[in-house]
């Protein structure tokens, strides 16, 4: 075994690993876009969720009789924030 056998296996072992990290690489990128995914998907539920609530009370309030007994009249106008 010479030093130029030495140095062709070196070089072979570091072009086996290359394509390994750089699946490794991918990999860790796909799961960090995956996560901001999730993360944008979260906040768009939690948008929507606050947006029902705040209809479905401002809803109640309307059916529920005032301080003078009668039921406020307000438009579809009036649940949009």
């Amino acid at each position: 075994m010479n030093h130029e056998t030495l140095r062709l296996w070196i070089k072979a072992a570091e072009t086996a690993e290359a394509p390994s990290a750089r699946a490794e690489a991918d990999k860790v990128a796909e799961i960090a876009a995956l996560r901001r995914q999730v993360r944008e998907l979260e906040l768009e539920l939690l948008r929507g969720f606050r947006y029902s609530t705040t209809c479905i009370t401002r809803l109640v309030q309307c059916a529920s009789p005032s301080a003078s007994g009668r039921r406020r009249s307000v438009g579809l106008s009036g649940l949009i924030t």
